[in-house]
Parts: C-alpha cells; sequence; structure tokens
C-alpha cells in the first residue's frame, strides 16, 4: 500500500511503501499514548498542560490570563537502557528533513503563541531571528497570525499563513527540505517557498503553546497528532 504523506515532492508519497528499502536515513513516527512516555519532554508552567488527547493524539493547554503559561512538548535524546545518552537522534539540515502533523487549536486568541517544528535549542520563546529552525509560528501581532518562518543563525524568512490557518480547524502542516529551498505545505497546498536563512545546525522537533501578555479568555487549547519525520530517503 501507498500512503500519500501530501501533495508535495512525489518522492515522499510512497515514503511508506519504501520503508524497508531506505537503510541509511532515520524515520520517527510519534503516535502519543501519553505525553509523559519515554519519548518526549514536557515543559509545563504558570497553568499550561499537557495530556492525552485520545487516539494518537496529546493536547497543549495554557491558561490566557496568565502571562507565561506555557505547554511545551521537545523530543528527548536517545537513551541506553541505563539512562545515559546513546545515539543523537537529532535532525540534519543536510539531509532534507521532512515533517508532518495534524494540528487543530480551538480558539483564535491573539496572545497564544504557537510553534511547530524544528529548532537547534529548546525555549520558551518563538525561535528569535538568531535561531537556526523550520516551523510554523503563530506570534501575538494578531488572532491569525501565522507564519512559515525557518532561520539560519543571522536572520529569519517568514511568509504569512493567515489565510490558510483558520481556528477550530484541523490541519495538515507539512514542511520539506531541500538542498538549496525549504517548502511549507498546508493542508497539502504549497504555501511558501524560501530560499533565504537555510538552518545549518543540527535541529530537534518541538510543540509550543506560550501565552505572550494576558488575555481574557481563559483557557486556550491546541491538539496535535500523527507526527512523522523522515530524513530524506534519495
Amino acid at each position: 500500500m501507498v500512503y500519500n504523506l501530501g501533495s508535495n515532492a512525489l518522492r515522499w508519497r510512497s515514503l511508506f511503501a519504501r520503508h524497508a528499502f531506505i537503510n541509511s536515513r532515520r524515520e520517527e513516527v510519534q503516535v502519543w499514548d501519553s505525553p509523559t512516555s519515554n519519548q518526549v519532554d514536557t515543559d509545563n508552567a504558570n497553568g499550561g498542560a499537557t495530556g492525552a488527547g485520545g487516539s494518537g493524539q496529546i493536547f497543549l493547554k495554557v491558561d490566557n490570563e496568565t502571562n507565561g503559561s506555557r505547554a511545551i512538548i521537545n523530543s528527548r535524546p536517545a537513551q541506553a537502557n541505563d539512562g545515559t545518552t546513546a545515539s543523537n537522534n537529532d535532525w540534519t539540515p543536510s539531509l532534507n528533513p521532512y515533517w508532518r502533523m495534524e494540528m487543530e487549536i480551538n480558539s483564535a486568541v491573539t496572545l497564544t503563541e504557537v510553534f511547530v517544528g524544528l529548532r537547534a535549542a529548546f525555549g520558551t520563546a518563538l525561535p528569535a531571528a538568531t535561531d537556526h529552525h523550520i516551523g510554523f509560528k503563530k506570534t501575538n501581532a494578531a488572532s491569525n497570525a501565522w507564519f512559515a518562518s525557518n532561520g539560519g543563525g543571522a536572520a529569519t524568512t517568514t511568509t504569512s499563513l493567515s489565510a490558510s490557518i483558520a481556528a477550530s480547524n484541523r490541519h495538515v502542516l507539512e514542511f520539506c527540505m531541500h538542498d538549496t529551498s525549504i517548502e511549507f505545505f498546508v493542508d497539502g497546498v504549497l504555501v511558501a517557498t524560501h530560499t533565504t536563512n537555510l538552518p545549518t545546525s543540527d535541529l530537534k522537533w518541538t510543540i509550543m503553546l506560550v501565552v505572550n501578555g494576558v488575555g481574557a479568555v481563559t483557557n486556550n487549547m491546541m491538539t496535535a497528532g500523527k507526527l512523522i519525520l523522515q530524513e530524506d530517503p534519495d
């Protein structure tokens, strides 16, 4: 069976069908039974929380009346059975990482910030201009201030996605890095192609919901599921 992972480059469409032949490239599929499993770390504070969100899903919740409320899920470094660090499980830009995740945020709240994607160093704020990263972010500039974003250590390249991502709707977010560009997709539609400020540092996956300011809406919640990461099999 061939699984379609999106409308991007053809080589990704038969990814699972070719799984047996991918010998030198990494693949990771996150189907969460619990956000506290040994595959992830959580960083919750000031009323933020994470939890199981149904079959193969997780939820992140923040308190919009509390500045700094956060719910963050980070990938955990690979560990040996004795708890010591094992092989590096970062994602290497030169191997053209691919990301796919389904996501729904329940309310369009201006002060809620979101980042889903890959970044060189974990944090409790959106990636800065000096941070190596690739992903989708929502800023506190407006209730629908969504962007495709990447940075290479000196500056950030962004494209507005305010017309592509809406609250209370389930969306499929994908990006695929190539040697000289990054393509971003929302619901299978190409929404941005960036050719500048490509990251070069190893990257880790993260899902972040943070309140930057104080609002009137009590809670805001995001559900995430079916996270797939793959290094270029070609």
